[in-house]
């Protein structure tokens, strides 16, 4: 039986709290570790992530205020069998999530791929309020993992896991 491959998705619905060094640091991560990866930029206005590594993975770049960006995400998923695919979003997503969301969720299944969201947050209420409408849209329980440490920059950050 093949090697069934995850998908991650970076998510945080705001711009500034660090969705961007996330999925880095997960490709590099993973690369490191000898695991094929694939790259889906959805900040379609600012693809910083697939400029800097569309020469060691394959990338492509959706929107997903549109039906067609998800659709086409589902489908890259479902042609990228042999990868982990990490999602890199866009901070205006939450809209698009809401809309559009169920078309990954319903097709988990069928993808035979499971679905981690790693969330970024910084300290403000509203990261966590869109943490908590972003998993009413998907359905999926919350594993919060928090450590601001002596940070003091301001963009603290906090990570949130999902599984569905």
């Amino acid at each position: 039986m093949a090697t069934t491959y995850p998908i991650y998705l970076v998510g945080g619905s705001k711009g500034g709290v660090g969705k961007s060094f996330v999925s880095l640091a997960l490709a590099d991560y993973l690369q490191r570790h000898d695991f094929p990866v694939a790259l889906v930029e959805t900040d379609t206005s600012n693809p910083d992530v697939m400029k800097s590594v569309q020469d060691e993975m394959h990338c492509i770049a959706y929107s997903l205020d549109e039906a067609d960006g998800w659709i086409g995400l589902v489908n890259f998923c479902d042609e990228r069998r042999d990868a982990a695919v990490i999602v890199n979003t866009a901070a205006r997503s939450q809209t698009g999530v809401a809309r559009f969301g169920a078309t990954l969720a319903s097709t988990l299944g069928e993808l035979r791929r499971q679905l981690f969201v790693l969330w970024v947050i910084n300290r403000q209420r509203d990261s966590l309020e869109l943490l908590h409408a972003f998993s009413k849209t998907l359905r999926i329980s919350v594993n919060v993992t928090a450590d601001f440490g002596n940070v003091t920059d301001s963009a603290r950050l906090g990570v949130a896991r999902f599984r569905l």
